[in-house]
């Protein structure tokens, strides 16, 4: 389970752990920027600075969510909140039912993002394609709590999570929506020769273009 903080002048991070310094033993914080950063996007602060007041007493960095891979039991919840985009006239428990039988959700690994207090707010699927492709998918909101950038802040987090396990992860995903949302992320769209599912449009967010062979994952992922 990680936390996401917001620095008092407004971004968002999303903390690791805290560590020691070999030198001192100074405890230290370690945490992720969930911004486009040139300079890093892993960053340590002296704890004590990082649980800082700021004038006029708030905080430097204020806990605001937290965000943790799904339990079994979060799975019925989680699937209810793509059932008005995704539910095609079925029923509610038959819609979740469906997914019991799709291979990307039995072999992903689904991420929520939920307030301190325990709501769940927006989750997603990340599916391992390859050993350098993740796909993100059913990336959805709770009604209720759309359009408050919950989803985008749980996108970013787990990208940067996964980069800590290989740096070399180039990101695939399906936009059902204004290609916009996912352009602030980093995604781009792919050539149009690679666009055989309209009207979803095909994306990837990497350090690299993905390879012939990796495009061809899409078939198996879409």
């Amino acid at each position: 389970m990680w936390t996401v903080v917001q620095h008092f002048k407004g971004n968002y991070y999303l903390t690791l752990g805290d560590a020691k310094s070999s030198e001192d033993q100074e405890r230290l914080v370690v945490y992720l920027s969930l911004y486009p950063n040139e300079s890093s996007s892993l960053w340590v602060r002296p704890k004590e600075m990082f649980e800082s007041l700021m004038p006029p007493g708030t905080q430097r960095f204020e806990p605001k969510f937290m965000i943790r891979k799904a339990a079994p039991s979060d799975i019925p919840e989680l699937l209810s909140f793509g059932y008005d985009a995704w539910g095609e006239g079925e029923s509610m428990s038959s819609f979740i039912e469906s997914y019991e039988k799709d291979r990307n959700h039995l072999r992903g690994q689904r991420y929520l993002i939920e307030t301190l207090s325990g709501e769940t707010l927006a989750n997603l699927n990340a599916i391992l394609l390859s050993r350098n492709v993740i796909g993100i998918a059913s990336v959805a909101t709770k009604p209720e709590v759309r359009r408050n950038g919950h989803a985008a802040r749980l996108i970013n987090a787990v990208m940067e999570l996964l980069k800590l396990e290989n740096p070399n992860y180039t990101f695939m995903l399906f936009s059902e929506i204004s290609l916009s949302y996912y352009q602030k992320l980093g995604f781009k769209a792919l050539p149009a020769s690679y666009q055989k599912f309209s009207p979803s449009v095909a994306m990837s967010n990497g350090k690299r273009d993905l390879t012939e062979e990796e495009l061809v994952l899409m078939d198996k992922y879409f």
